[in-house]
């Protein structure tokens, strides 16, 4: 592993600090300026806790003494802070196994029990937790009574046809908050876009207990854990943009388990996501050069000026793929019964409830909210302004090619 495929120094140092191993294809010395642009392309992707073991393992001596500095605060603090994730999963675990129910870690919350061997490596801003089915409610008090408090207290209450609509609908209730701790989201499903049945039931048989000190908490088996992985990227891509560290956890996974490529390829397609599968692992062989038996990922791998956001995105793309969702979400108020409940659902999606504004944006309990109801409005309407014009443009164009 170590295959790096562009001449762009920036783009070269991004994909070099992806690789797990020795940072292969590492760019030669870069300017100031330079540098200080990969810090920034790194903050966006979630590596800035890898850039010190990167310099380090890479011989960087180009590198501004400031920069290094901060990196190497970073690279601590993070590893502080996933300390204290671990310690907020093993008091959430044993409290769960006292209410009788299991639960499952997800994305970076499980990255560090299975993934990584430093604690320092992975940037984790929340924890994602799986429940079992029916059990959510179980889960919810749990937390209710360890000291969280759900961002969606403050809606409105829904109608019964509403709730019934949102709860089959959505991916995770809305965060659960405490202070001092990271927010932890309850999914109720593992990937909206998948055969929800069929997954969970493959995933919940096949999980692994973390056991001790965290008894309540599982993990993905890792073939599940790197299908749940690649579909959350694509999904992220496809609606806009998706860090890049969501890539790395693939990647260190390959480097540390013996994975079953051919068992992974059938088990994306009885789930119903083949296609997101195989565009992550084309993309992963073509930059990184990850290793996969013939006949496997075939697809053409994501355009880098797309993936890695260096540069501006060479089309409105992602722009199109933001609208189409939430035109999809839009559309939904179809399924619900009587003008009451399409109404309180419009008015929820367009004005979300002041906990989940607060969450959104990191606000306090007294901050003025009016503002960013605005730009929270003004980002929807320019979101659907753009996608509606670029698809338009992109229909005219594909009729006079046509001709």
């Amino acid at each position: 592993m170590g295959k790096v495929l562009s001449e762009d120094p920036i783009a070269r140092a991004l994909l070099s600090i992806c690789v797990p191993a020795d940072g292969g294809g590492a760019p030669s010395a870069l300017s100031a300026e330079q540098w200080k642009a990969v810090d920034a392309a790194a903050e966006l992707h979630g590596l800035v806790p890898r850039l010190s073991e990167w310099a380090s393992r890479t011989m960087r001596t180009d590198c501004p003494d400031e920069l290094l500095a901060g990196w190497q605060f970073a690279h601590l603090t993070q590893g502080a802070r996933n300390v204290c994730a671990l310690r907020q999963l093993e008091e959430l675990g044993k409290a769960v196994a006292a209410a009788g129910t299991r639960v499952l870690a997800l994305k970076g919350a499980a990255a560090l029990f299975s993934v990584y061997g430093s604690l320092c490596l992975r940037r984790l801003d929340d924890l994602d937790i799986l429940v079992e089915p029916d059990s959510a409610s179980v889960v919810a008090q749990v937390l209710a009574d360890l000291g969280y408090h759900s961002t969606e207290q403050s809606r409105p209450r829904k109608s019964r046809a509403e709730a019934l609509l949102i709860e089959r609908r959505r991916e995770h209730l809305a965060p659960f908050v405490r202070p001092d701790s990271f927010p932890v989201e309850l999914h109720v499903n593992l990937m909206r876009r998948a055969r929800r049945e069929v997954v969970l039931a493959e995933v919940w048989r096949s999980a692994v207990p973390v056991g001790y000190p965290a008894p309540g908490i599982w993990l993905l088996c890792p073939e599940h854990f790197l299908i749940h992985t690649a579909v959350h990227y694509v999904k992220h891509l496809e609606t806009g943009f998706a860090p890049l560290k969501s890539l790395v956890d693939i990647l260190e996974m390959a480097t540390t388990h013996s994975l079953d490529w051919l068992s992974i390829q059938r088990t994306a397609g009885r789930w119903g996501v083949a296609r997101e599968m195989a565009l992550v692992l084309a993309t992963l062989r073509h930059y990184w050069g990850l290793a996969l038996p013939k006949g496997i990922a075939a697809a053409r791998p994501i355009d880098l000026r797309r993936m890695l956001e260096v540069h501006p995105p060479s089309t409105d793309v992602p722009d199109v793929d933001h609208a189409r969702y939430y035109l999809t979400r839009l559309l939904r108020v179809r399924e619900l019964p009587d003008l009451g409940s399409q109404a309180a659902y419009l008015v929820r999606m367009l004005l979300p409830a002041p906990g989940y504004m607060r969450y959104r944006y990191h606000l306090g309990d007294d901050a003025f909210l009016l503002p960013y109801y605005g730009r929270h409005l003004a980002t929807g309407v320019r979101v659907a302004v753009r996608g509606a014009a670029t698809a338009a443009i992109r229909a005219l164009t594909g009729r006079a090619g046509a001709r």
